[in-house]
């Protein structure tokens, strides 16, 4: 099944601080934090692996933002057995408000029975970026993906490798405050949207669209086309 995302999170997640006894992935980095993936909350049997999943790492983790690099160049995504890194890509790193939402490619099976462990490594002075947007992508259903994050007035790019990004029309409002990082604010009046011609020309037989929408005023069956 395709799937075209704006934003999109299903999995429960669960940050402890400290570290874990047990084997190291790399020593050149110092310091690791495990999260646990809530998976034993999935009622249905073990979800596929090439999930993609949002983690959220705020100033509740005070070690973590006094350790790592101010460009967080230094932070990897990496599974339970400390061997498989994971690929992943910053939708929003703030230092000075020391606020990190990432989006991370996890290559397990989700169990269903069970909680599933993964690290977060840091605190390495030498070490350059592993951020990969595509690769993020790469191997699972997400045709497209949007995180309206662009300061861009007249379009917004797509994370995945295939080229569906979107057009603006009649200029809609970029950089609002959204549900993780930034959004997008179309006005109904001024008949605002994005669009792309083609993401659904590929003889698409079954898609899955996700995405959050805050509407100021009450959506319901009397409403007309273009709200």
């Amino acid at each position: 099944m395709n799937r075209f995302v704006f934003l999109a999170g299903i999995v429960m997640l669960l940050l402890v601080s400290g570290n874990v006894s047990g084997s190291w992935w790399d020593t050149d980095w110092s310091n690791r934090i495990p999260i646990t993936l809530k998976t034993s909350n999935i009622l249905s049997s073990p979800v596929t692996d090439d999930f993609v999943i949002p983690i959220d790492i705020n100033s509740d983790q005070a070690t973590f933002w006094a350790e790592i690099q101010a460009d967080g160049d230094d932070i990897r995504f990496v599974s339970s057995d400390d061997v498989t890194e994971y690929d992943f890509h910053f939708e929003d790193f703030n230092y000075a408000f020391e606020d990190l939402n990432a989006w991370v490619k996890v290559t397990d099976t989700f169990p269903s029975a069970t909680d599933l462990l993964m690290y977060v490594y840091f605190r390495n002075a030498g070490a350059s970026t592993a951020q990969d947007e595509q690769a993020t992508y790469a191997g699972t259903d997400y045709n497209a993906v949007w995180h309206m994050a662009d300061n861009n007035v007249t379009g917004q790019h797509n994370s995945t490798a295939d080229e569906y990004n979107l057009n603006h029309v009649f200029t809609p409002t970029v950089l609002q405050p959204g549900q993780i990082s930034e959004g997008i604010k179309y006005e109904s009046t001024n008949s605002e949207l994005s669009d792309n011609e083609t993401v659904l020309s590929a003889e698409t037989t079954q898609l899955s669209i996700l995405f959050w929408v805050k509407k100021p005023t009450q959506w319901d069956s009397s409403s007309t086309p273009g709200e």
